[in-house]
């Protein structure tokens, strides 16, 4: 209830909580399938098979195994490709692919710098209330909402387009943080709670419209690699959201935050935020927008 800065909180109850849900996910990829059209570009046709008659049998549609034509025996296709194959492929596309690999890294680091580095401030800027008529862990609970109401609103504005939304988005989001500068909008319980969860409704639409566009502008059969590399790369750079605010406060409680530090931290989310949502425009293509994946 007091963010770990009183005696009383049970840091030990809420780690182990977060470790079981950790596994629980864990455990729960094993009911994951393969991708059919990555199967089906790695040349295992069986396999592929099977997963679209699954698919088919959630969706109520005919059995696959007669509707899809196999490669006969003997066909490239069929052909098995070694570890060095594979290897080659990926780096021949890599190297082809840098500069696209280097975009969208940082599109996707400053987002996760933005949605990292403020989800850490924001308890501190319930604590920091001057008169606290509804307590800061309960404000916080009432913010923690905004992300899933953010999920329905923008599944209604799909039919404007991916970039279109990440641009809405990290623009509702910079306007928020802009208003949060303002001393009198932090001191206001109200005004605090509303700016705060305009920022937290924009967090899932953002990071589902940028998962979107790195899954679609590489080919099938480095997807997944090009999306981990890019992924590693960006949580390595949202890090030091959370490490920043340790270095501009002088101890770890609240109060230690002076007035021009908080609004340099502020301004410096805001930046990072609008970078991101500009970056979705430079992208090349219109990955994100729902067009056929590609393949080989």
């Amino acid at each position: 209830p007091h963010f770990g800065e009183a005696s009383s909180d049970n840091f030990r109850l809420y780690c182990t909580i977060d470790g079981v849900l950790a596994l629980t996910m864990l455990l729960s990829t094993r009911l994951l399938r393969e991708s059919p059209s990555f199967l089906a570009v790695k040349g295992d046709a069986e396999a592929c098979v099977e997963v679209l008659e699954d698919i088919a049998h959630i969706n109520g549609q005919a059995a696959m195994r007669d509707v899809v034509v196999q490669m006969p025996p003997g066909s490239d296709q069929d052909s098995p490709r070694n570890l060095g194959d594979v290897a080659g492929v990926f780096r021949n596309l890599l190297v082809s692919h840098a500069g696209l690999v280097v975009m969208l890294g940082f599109m996707d680091s400053f987002h996760l710098f933005f949605r990292m580095g403020s989800s850490y401030l924001w308890k501190d800027l319930f604590q920091l209330l001057p008169s606290r008529q509804i307590p800061a862990s309960m404000l916080n609970m009432i913010s923690g909402m905004a992300p899933f109401l953010g999920i329905f609103i923008s599944e209604r504005m799909l039919w404007i387009g991916v970039r279109q939304i990440a641009m809405i988005v990290t623009a509702l989001a910079s306007i928020s943080l802009a208003c949060l500068t303002e001393p009198i909008v932090r001191m206001s319980s109200w005004s605090l709670l509303s700016c705060i969860m305009l920022v937290k409704l924009t967090y899932i639409p953002l990071a589902t419209c940028i998962a979107l566009i790195k899954a679609e502008v590489f080919p099938t059969e480095i997807r997944a690699c090009a999306y981990s590399f890019i992924s590693i790369l960006a949580e390595s750079a949202g890090m030091l959201g959370p490490v920043l605010v340790e270095v501009l406060k002088e101890d770890e409680l609240a109060s230690s935050w002076h007035r021009k530090q908080l609004n340099y931290y502020i301004l410096i989310q805001m930046s990072s935020i609008m970078l991101c949502g500009l970056l979705t425009f430079i992208v090349p293509g219109r990955s994100g927008d729902g067009r056929q994946l590609r393949d080989f």
